[in-house]
């Protein structure tokens, strides 16, 4: 205002103040890039940061380009008019809504990096504890074939895949680990629930078709299994998987329900997920597991086999064995990818590892802008109310009860925006919802309500003296 006053043209003003804000702000985002760098770089041991540079140097320029937006709009917001010049008063109203969007938008990003990075941390030791498991099979592979369209799903081709499959099957060379508890669930088009599944297996925890292949692959031994008989099962479940028989069985192969047994160990059992993340084997304590022993002459290829292959719950010892039998079969062309099962564990505990850094990283960076915002926002409200501060604090009213009306205000405010984000925001992780998450919306509340407390009655205490001084 003072420079308008003087001469000064608004747009000249505006300028003026873009630059004098941008410039300041160029340092800061090169540091960050660098320091991501040299953070990502050193997680990954140094591999492929000739690739880190030019996506760096990428997001460099994205958030020089946001931060002049930014800084253009605010300027734009907070351009000087007229009639503040004469009444000689600030854009208070303003500078307030400006404050709470600020506020709010930090606020927002620092729980979904925190729900986000929660769930990327508990996929993650999941995923460790997958790769553990498969570090001993480090050949085992899974397929894609083509055959599971139907241009190319045809009788010749499944017989040839079919004798292709009683070659592996014959070398035990094919592991089958299928969880089928989802389809005895009724189906609404999305994918059950743990919840949904134990309800309709109950009092199992879930129903899975393996073979021995697989039983031995994972040192499942026959004393840790004990047979019965279909009519020790709910009679529900027993005639679930009757249903199923025409679908999933050949002709003349003997009925599921005469394969039942229960698992009777200490340790949980363990089977390959449905519809996850090739590898993800999952360990249920109470499963009713269906042990096939002849998988390729006793399950449907076009009802069973192929989808297995196709979601990675049939795997195979490995790749040569799996081409070569393919091969002699005259179907090998049919094979479009293999894919060894240890290896794409592996690439997804980097992928989480890496999501983890980030979101610690711009969770920190979004609280400490909330911190300063908030700091900021408390200095315009004493700035704002400094006359009367001076005047009530004089008349003997201490500066916590000063404060006390827009402390409890933003209090209110900051936990019900995190009790909100304590239903929302959890759905945007990788995994279900923890105590973790719930805790620190919990302490991110009361520490930020703490804060603004503290910060307002320090910026009340601040306008008070610089009354007394006629700052």
């Amino acid at each position: 205002m003072i420079r308008v006053m003087g001469g000064i043209t608004p747009y000249r003003a505006q300028s003026a103040d873009m630059l004098m804000n941008i410039v300041p702000a160029l340092p800061v985002i090169a540091g960050t890039c660098i320091f991501m760098i040299v953070a990502l770089g050193f997680i990954h041991h140094w591999n492929g940061i000739n690739l880190l540079i030019p996506m760096f140097l990428q997001s460099a320029l994205l958030m020089t380009i946001a931060y002049a937006i930014a800084c253009i709009t605010c300027v734009f917001i907070m351009r000087p008019h007229i009639k503040d010049i004469a009444s000689r008063s600030l854009p208070y109203a303003k500078m307030h809504c400006g404050n709470g969007i600020l506020c709010a938008s930090t606020v927002a990003l620092a729980m979904i990096s925190f729900a986000i990075g929660m769930g990327a941390i508990a996929q993650y030791d999941l995923t460790i504890a997958n790769l553990e498991a498969w570090k001993p099979l480090s050949r085992v592979v899974s397929a894609d074939v083509s055959a599971s369209t139907t241009d190319a799903f045809t009788e010749e081709n499944a017989s040839r895949i079919h004798a292709s499959f009683k070659e592996l099957d014959d070398d035990e060379a094919m592991a089958l680990s299928m969880p089928v508890g989802v389809f005895f669930t009724p189906s609404q088009g999305e994918q059950p629930t743990i919840e949904q599944v134990h309800a309709a297996t109950s009092p199992y925890d879930d129903v899975i078709i393996c073979n021995p292949a697989f039983l031995s692959m994972f040192n499942v031994h026959g004393s840790e299994l004990r047979s019965i008989d279909s009519r020790d099962i709910p009679s529900s479940l027993s005639e679930g998987i009757h249903a199923y028989n025409d679908l999933w069985l050949t002709s003349g192969a003997s009925p599921m329900e005469q394969h039942l047994f229960r698992w009777n160990s200490s340790r949980a059992f363990p089977s390959l997920s449905y519809g996850a993340q090739t590898g993800t084997i999952t360990h249920t304590t109470n499963p009713l597991i269906i042990v096939v022993n002849d998988i390729s002459t006793s399950l449907n290829l076009e009802g069973f086999l192929i989808p297995a292959m196709s979601t990675a719950n049939l795997v195979f010892a490995n790749a040569d064995v799996l081409h070569q039998a393919f091969g002699r079969h005259g179907v090998n062309s049919l094979i479009t990818s293999t894919s060894t099962i240890a290896d794409s564990v592996y690439a997804r505990t980097l992928w989480l590892r890496q999501t983890i850094a980030t979101c610690a990283i711009a969770m920190t960076v979004a609280i400490i802008a909330a911190l300063l915002v908030a700091a900021f926002a408390a200095r315009t409200w004493s700035l704002e109310r400094q006359r009367a501060l001076f005047v009530r604090h004089v008349s003997g009213y201490t500066f916590t009860a000063l404060t006390c009306k827009r402390t409890i205000v933003c209090g209110l405010l900051l936990i019900a925006v995190t009790a909100l984000a304590s239903f929302v925001l959890p759905n945007w992780s990788i995994v279900d919802p923890t105590r973790s998450e719930t805790l620190f919306f919990l302490l991110f509340a009361a520490v930020g309500a703490a804060f603004n407390t503290l910060i307002t009655i320090h910026a009340a205490r601040s306008s008070f003296r610089e009354a007394i001084h006629r700052h």
